[in-house]
């Protein structure tokens, strides 16, 4: 694996597949992990390796965020019912900070004297997060959670919503 091979494999990932900055510098983060086990297992390697610097400083620079009034505009849409509870999804997420996994689980009896708590998923650590109006707003008005869809019907679903924000 030498800069050939790596100029080759990043034009196909870009011009044949298609994949977006992130997602080509997270495929070569893992490849230079992989090779950094091989060469500790004293494994032959390329160990030119080390010097890949594929785009690393322009994908943090192409992150994504909505601003405070991008979040209002969403928040104040008139939707249709599975449009509004993937926005109020999207808002408890927003809201917590918490991934999909743990915002979409949460047990609306968890939440004591005005604090939720939730043991995340991925890390099984603790969590304990303050529920402010915006957050009491969409339990009041589930009685608890949304109905929860899947991860991918959630990411599809957000993404028409933004895009009635023009987002």
């Amino acid at each position: 694996l030498d800069y050939a091979f790596c100029a080759k494999w990043l034009n196909w990932m870009t011009v044949v597949k298609g994949y977006k900055p992130s997602n080509i510098v997270r495929h070569f983060m893992r490849l230079k992990g992989l090779l950094k086990i091989a060469a500790m297992e004293e494994m032959p390697v390329n160990e030119a390796y080390g010097k890949w610097n594929v785009g690393s400083e322009k994908s943090r620079d192409l992150s994504i965020a909505l601003t405070v009034e991008e979040l209002a505009e969403m928040e104040g849409l008139k939707l249709a019912d599975s449009q509004d509870r993937t926005r109020d999804l999207f808002l408890i997420g927003v809201d917590t900070g918490m991934r999909f996994s743990d915002y979409s689980t949460i047990d609306y009896n968890a939440v004591v004297d005005g604090y939720l708590t939730v043991i995340q998923q991925k890390t099984k650590g603790k969590v304990v997060i303050p529920v402010g109006h915006k957050l009491s707003k969409i339990f009041n008005k589930y009685g608890g959670v949304p109905e929860v869809i899947t991860n991918q019907k959630f990411n599809k679903g957000i993404k028409k919503v933004a895009g009635l924000c023009d987002l």
